[in-house]
């Protein structure tokens, strides 16, 4: 007896959509933007990591993903949904954000991805709240915490009081100073 792929692929759609996922999702190739239902292994996180490093260290995403042991498709999707990468044309160039960071008593500019910089962004927000409001508990999550810039360096957050109000008095930075978007092709 043959099997029907047919009926198994309606019957595959219509279970994916009665549990509430797109047409996409159910047939196991989601869109850009939608979540995969397929779960990913410790193993496959760990390569996909290494993928994503080599990419911002040479800029192939081929080379990137034979060197990890990925799919290239793969690692263009989580290079993407990461948004370290974007798409110009038929090119693909790294996004990579440079932004100041208050670490070990002194100001410093390190080169980031998005998730990185946005954690930046809320430890400045923080420490404009500090000097405007002379309140620490903003800047309580950040106490021992670091982050890593683009080549694995750790920046530790600064958060003595005392050292944010020496900096701030020397500091005469604009927002565009603080964050720059910069596209590495």
């Amino acid at each position: 007896m043959a099997r029907d792929y047919k009926a198994e692929y309606r019957r595959r759609i219509a279970r994916g959509t009665s549990a509430g996922l797109s047409r996409s999702q159910a047939r196991g190739h989601a869109r850009s933007g939608e979540s995969s239902i397929k779960q990913v292994s410790a193993r496959d996180t760990a390569r996909l990591r290494k993928g994503v490093r080599s990419f911002l260290k040479h800029g192939s995403i081929t080379g990137a993903a034979k060197g990890a042991g990925v799919s290239a498709e793969r690692l263009r999707r989580e290079l993407y949904e990461q948004r370290i990468a974007q798409r110009e044309g038929r090119r693909v160039s790294r996004l990579v954000r440079e932004i100041s960071i208050i670490s070990r008593g002194r100001e410093r500019t390190i080169k980031v991805g998005f998730e990185a910089a946005s954690l930046i962004g809320t430890y400045l927000n923080a420490v404009a709240e500090l000097l405007n409001t002379n309140d620490i508990a903003p800047l309580a999550p950040f106490v021992g915490v670091s982050v890593a810039d683009l080549s694995g360096k750790q920046y530790p957050f600064e958060t003595d009081p005392h050292v944010l109000y020496e900096l701030s008095l020397t500091r005469t930075g604009t927002f565009e100073q603080v964050y720059r978007l910069t596209t590495i092709i």
